[in-house]
């Protein structure tokens, strides 16, 4: 049992470690952005004078009273939290427009807005004169939700101010005042009206906690949802800080007075009272820095509105916060001094390291000198050795280039022996064949002449080109007929080479053709044109245009044609 509850314990104490860590995470990456945005607040101010010199531009091209109220209006709007001075002149404008228009309503919301920028500023008696001249009885539902609102804002500040400055008593009065605008407006406002949820949180202080709980959830879905970016949310937030203020929840008082202050300065509004707060925050917790940078914003924006007021109420903490920071200031020049110091010694310990390593480093190199020469020397026997290896390898291969040669050379008597022998075989048959002929004829011509029979003698010589003619197409028949002996697969061996369309097609009974019959001679090693022509008994001419015109069909290269002839068959001998 007591080993189960221990686990549980870890598993708690895990599960409010990881709980806090998150917690710590979210809190540092809203004061991140927050600083970030102070940093970049020159940028945010370059683009707001950009919208306002916009509608600076247009407000002089407008022609009518309304277009002119209208951007009187929208100047009112970029300036009413950011320049008080410069909104009261775009109020009194538009003050003179509605008087012009004779529209009451118009007049009174005006003079409310203006009265909010005389409260705003530390005109406390100046904005009460301007309610003053408002009859509260004639007001419709909507501007009697603005007036009650700045009779609260207007006495709120009294009350800040005389608590400052007076007694009790004083101060009492403007807060007794205050409750009672607060109810009449607690009395009108609905759900869904602007402000509502800013007064549903300032009035919860006064609440029972459960009451204050369903009021908080209210007011975080509001600022949750949102891009912390408008004045509304920034006003809601700082509420919502308020509350979890009352209610001891430092964590979440920091956490939405955070947000409040950011969403202040996205809007770059100078009205700003979370920023403040939050400078005292940290001031308390002794983080000086952001301490001195939110008070020196808040107090510039204070006195850049004019709110003074709010400058008044800053400037003691101000000159605390300054002390302070001087103080920090002169307490980090001495750990800086400190460390010079610290940092001087260690210096001077690094330099006697190093001046020793260095010593260590010389006698090193020195015996790394030793190695390295008997490296260079055993790396130049390498070399010899790597020398000789190349002079034998290159030998060797001149060895088997030689062989190649030798065995290129036998190939090629081989190849030479074997058509001598299959020709010297054919030329003899042929010289025999012919001699038997040529006895023959002489032979008849003879006992013809000796019975003296010259006519038959006459007829005898006179068939004799014909006779030549078909000897000549017997020697062509047998040449074809030995030469494919030796060569089978010339044919079509010879074909490859031309272009598939140009390729020679055999009549039935053909062996070879003239233009296969030159090349067969070509492939003999006959590649003299009269010598061709004195073995085919035609003129040389007629073998060159037989040669040139079988070259233009080659497939390759037609300079290499007759090369390419000449290798057919070259390894079908070695059998």
């Amino acid at each position: 049992m007591k080993k189960l509850f221990d686990l549980l314990l870890i598993i708690t104490i895990c599960g409010l470690g990881n709980h806090v860590s998150a917690a710590t995470s979210d809190i540092n990456n809203l004061f991140n952005r927050l600083d970030s945005m102070i940093l970049s607040k020159d940028e945010s101010d370059a683009l707001k004078q950009k919208r306002i010199l916009s509608l600076m531009k247009q407000r002089e091209a407008a022609n009518t009273l309304n277009s002119r109220f209208a951007l009187n209006s929208a100047l009112y709007d970029e300036y009413y939290i950011y320049n008080a001075d410069s909104a009261k002149i775009y109020v009194e404008e538009n003050l003179k427009i509605a008087k012009e228009l004779g529209d009451n309503d118009l007049i009174t919301d005006l003079k409310i807005k203006k009265s909010f920028l005389e409260a705003a500023t530390g005109m406390l008696l100046e904005a009460t004169n301007v309610l003053h001249e408002i009859d509260s009885s004639k007001l419709s539902h909507e501007l009697k939700k603005d007036y009650y609102g700045q009779m609260v804002y207007i006495y709120g500040l009294l009350g800040n101010y005389t608590s400052l400055n007076s007694g009790k008593s004083e101060w009492n009065h403007y807060y007794d005042k205050e409750k009672v605008y607060k109810d009449s407006l607690r009395s009108i406002l609905v759900p869904g009206d602007r402000d509502y949820l800013w007064h549903l949180g300032w009035n919860a202080r006064e609440l029972p906690k459960l009451q204050q709980d369903s009021v908080v959830k209210v007011l975080t879905d509001e600022v949750e949802k949102s891009s912390l970016n408008n004045r509304e949310v920034a006003r809601i937030a700082y509420a919502l800080a308020i509350l979890y203020k009352d209610q001891e929840n430092h964590d979440k008082y920091l956490e939405y007075l955070v947000k409040s202050a950011i969403a202040d300065v996205a809007i770059g509004n100078r009205e700003v009272a979370s920023l403040a707060d939050l400078s005292k925050v940290m001031f308390e917790s002794n983080n000086i820095d952001r301490a001195y940078t939110y008070s020196s914003y808040s107090l510039d924006a204070a006195l850049k509105y004019p709110n003074r007021v709010r400058a008044i109420t800053i400037l003691p903490l101000q000159n605390q916060i300054n002390t302070a920071y001087r103080e920090l200031s002169q307490k980090n020049e001495a750990q800086k001094r400190h460390l010079i110091i610290a940092l001087c010694i260690l210096a001077f310990v690094l330099a006697c390291a190093i001046f020793i390593i260095f010593a260590q480093l010389r006698r090193m190199k020195i015996k790394n000198n030793q190695i390295s020469e008997t490296n260079d020397s055993l790396h130049k026997r390498n070399n010899d050795l790597t020398e000789i290896q190349n002079e034998l390898a290159e030998t060797n291969d001149k060895l088997q280039n030689l062989n190649k040669e030798l065995k290129s050379t036998n190939e090629s008597l081989r190849e030479a022996n074997y058509v001598k022998e299959q020709y010297v075989g054919y030329v003899f048959a042929m010289c025999s064949i012919y001699i038997k002929k040529m006895e023959s004829l002489r032979q008849s011509i003879n006992a013809k002449a000796t019975k003296k029979q010259w006519k038959d003698i006459e007829e005898m010589t006179e068939g004799y080109q014909a006779m030549t003619k078909a000897e000549l197409k017997e020697f062509h028949e047998n040449f074809d007929s030995i030469f494919l002996h030796i060569f089978p697969d010339f044919v079509s061996e010879f074909n490859s080479l031309l272009r598939p369309d140009e390729q020679i097609k055999l009549k039935e009974g053909e062996l070879l053709n003239t233009d296969l019959r030159i090349y067969a001679l070509v492939r003999l090693g006959i590649t003299d044109s009269v010598k061709i022509a004195e073995f085919l008994h035609c003129s040389p001419q007629t073998v060159y245009n037989y040669r040139f015109r079988t070259r233009s069909k080659a497939l390759g290269s037609k300079t290499m044609f007759a090369e390419n002839v000449r290798n057919i068959g070259r390894v079908a001998y070695i059998k």
